[in-house]
């Protein structure tokens, strides 16, 4: 298994929040989508997490939402926004999960406990 936790900055327009690019070094940002020019502290922050996994010579490329990791880690995983690195190690030094998937295999719905998903 590996991971890859990605942290990006959206719109702060409630009716967008929309995905938006940095420019290296800028302070502000403009979204194009929407009109808008916003201070990139401003920008609401928003987190998700790709894992690349493996069952019985199968790989699954898959990506899970920060509601689902952090009650899988019971901890809120916004705590790691600017500590990626801690959240990356911590997410790779799970062990005995069971990854439980959406229909098209593309997103985590669920994450348990091995031993408690086999009962």
């Amino acid at each position: 298994m590996n991971v890859y936790p990605s942290v990006y900055p959206v719109c702060n327009n409630r009716d967008c929040r929309k995905k938006i690019s940095e420019n290296p070094g800028s302070k502000i940002v403009r979204y194009l989508n929407c009109n808008r020019a916003m201070l990139l502290k401003n920008c609401y922050i928003e987190m998700n997490i790709s894992f690349h996994l493996e069952k019985q010579d199968q790989h699954y490329s898959v990506t899970a939402f920060p509601k689902i990791v952090g009650k899988s880690l019971g901890e809120d995983i916004f705590n790691y926004k600017d500590t990626i690195d801690e959240l990356t190690e911590k997410l790779l030094e799970l062990e005995n999960l069971d990854f439980e998937l959406s229909q098209n295999n593309k997103l985590v719905i669920n994450i348990k406990n091995h031993s408690a998903s086999s009962q």
